[in-house]
């Protein structure tokens, strides 16, 4: 059977190896991935050797997921704002807030149990329960993704999916 220098190469490398990830077999031949790749697929086709394909879900960033790892998400943002001040106006939450993530807010601060919700005056006011203060210094899940995934770039789906459920 004749073998071309690529995969008498690789093929060499997989017997010492046994098994080996594929970045692994580039780096230990010394050629780049595309001859490995080839290599492999030639030697698979004569029968030597065996390829494994295993996909990975990747998650990453989106622009909107980098701005709120660098500015801190807008439920965050609101109750620094609530916690310095006590109580706060809707309009209070403009200082901080965009419009767009304005209009959410007080669902969330109330679901989370942050703040208490009452109309004073006409308008809206918020104010920050015992828990609120308390969760300013914890983390939530969603939180902690955000930080792996500003740090890291880009992390496996599996490794996350425990902290917080995905989406496709």
């Amino acid at each position: 059977m004749e073998l071309s220098y690529q995969e008498k190469v690789t093929l060499i490398k997989l017997k010492n190896l046994r098994k080996a990830k594929f970045e692994d077999l580039v780096k230990e031949t010394g050629l780049d991935q595309v001859a490995v790749m080839r290599a492999v697929l030639w030697l698979q086709s004569k029968g030597l050797a065996r390829l494994h394909e295993k996909q990975k879900k990747i998650v990453r960033l989106t622009e909107a997921g980098k701005r709120y790892a660098e500015i801190g998400l807008p439920e965050r943002r609101a109750l620094k704002l609530l916690a310095e001040r006590g109580k706060i106006t809707l309009n209070d939450l403009k200082e901080v807030l965009s419009d767009d993530e304005l209009k959410p807010i007080v669902g969330i601060l109330r679901r989370e149990g942050w703040a208490t919700v009452r109309k004073e005056n006409g308008e809206l006011v918020l104010e920050i329960t015992e828990r609120g203060k308390m969760s300013l210094n914890e983390s939530r899940p969603i939180d902690r993704v955000l930080k792996i995934l500003a740090e890291r770039g880009e992390v496996e789906a599996k490794e996350i999916e425990g902290l917080i459920p995905l989406n496709e």
